[in-house]
């Protein structure tokens, strides 16, 4: 286990040592970063859009909102809230 702390403390000393490689690494991790950022927007956005559809079809087969508020868990308010998008 020391060994491989003393390998990664060297590694960063080296990294640390040359600004442009430090630079280009927190380039490097803000990418990776907002990446992560999209995927994750894209997923709510995708749950959102889901839920929606579910909530449309459910009216077409005639449920009232409180009954899909009952089956879903989702609040009344929060139904019409989805209906508005």
């Amino acid at each position: 286990m020391e060994q491989i702390i003393k390998r990664a403390d060297e590694k960063l000393t080296f990294l640390s040592a040359d600004e442009e490689i430090r630079r280009m690494a927190e380039l490097r991790e803000k990418g990776i970063a907002d990446q992560i950022a999209r995927e994750e927007h894209a997923a709510e956005q995708g749950k959102l859009e889901g839920k929606i559809e579910i909530v449309k079809n459910l009216l077409k087969m005639g449920m009232t909102i409180e009954q899909i508020s009952s089956a879903t868990g989702i609040t009344e308010r929060e139904l019409r809230a989805l209906l508005q998008v």
